[in-house]
């Protein structure tokens, strides 16, 4: 999908933050609060400026459409929960009374009380959603070949979170190379705080690896298909060692 207004040059540009925002995203964005998320968030800032400038309602398929609405919904959704409510409609949620007697009890009950018993939490979880709708709102924009490249800059930059993934995982419990203080003591993690987060990225990618080596072979490209298999085991093998 693209827009009829949108000149070669804005396409570059958008690659260019797209691009940005994914590398952000493997590399710094692996915990759930800090300054590598907070970086991330501020980097999606011009992604999302971006995105709503190229996007159109009406030049998206039905799917596209439709998805933007779920994303605009799971938002308002997050941000419905970080509104006052009164103390009766509080206390009518599930599992909200003991909460408010429990206020009351204390002598701290205010007059409004939010629906998440987290603020910051949602804050932080709105957050994360937030980039990645940029993200994906952003790409939907670009071209076949832009979102091609996106891909192949995916697989590209996972290289050295694999590396890292390998030296973690030989240091055993010993907290080598982990940048979070709340994190998996063994395994690899990379970037990540949690191993599961590291294997479900090696998961979503190993499908891509195999797709860009069957088409390396398809086109006779030998080298390039030995290339991306070894990628291949390469990624499975840091899933394996996530565990």
């Amino acid at each position: 999908m693209r827009s009829r207004s949108i000149q070669p040059g804005n396409d570059i540009v958008a690659s260019a933050c797209a691009g940005g925002l994914l590398l952000v995203a493997l590399w710094c964005g692996g915990g759930s609060r800090g300054l590598g998320d907070a970086f991330v968030h501020a980097f999606a800032i011009a992604a999302v400026v971006l995105a709503c400038l190229r996007w159109r309602w009406r030049d998206g398929s039905r799917l596209q459409r439709a998805f933007a609405c779920w994303c605009a919904a799971t938002l308002a959704l997050f941000a419905l929960q970080l509104l006052p409510l009164p103390q009766a409609w509080f206390a009518a949620l599930p599992g909200r009374a003991s909460v408010l007697a429990g206020l009351h009890l204390a002598g701290g009950a205010p007059h409004a009380l939010p629906m998440s018993l987290d603020r910051w939490g949602t804050v932080r979880g709105m957050l994360a959603f937030a980039t990645f709708a940029a993200m994906w709102l952003l790409a939907s924009t670009l071209d076949a070949d832009a979102r091609r490249r996106l891909l192949l800059l995916a697989l590209l930059a996972s290289v050295p979170l694999v590396l890292l993934g390998y030296v973690q995982a030989a240091a055993g419990h010993q907290p080598v190379l982990r940048f979070h203080p709340i994190h998996n003591s063994f395994g690899a993690t990379a970037t990540f705080a949690n191993r599961n987060h590291f294997a479900a990225l090696m998961a979503m990618l190993l499908p891509w690896a195999l797709l860009f080596a069957r088409r390396a072979q398809a086109r006779g490209r030998r080298g390039e298909a030995a290339a991306w298999h070894a990628g291949t085991v390469l990624l499975l093998l840091a899933a394996a060692l996530s565990y």
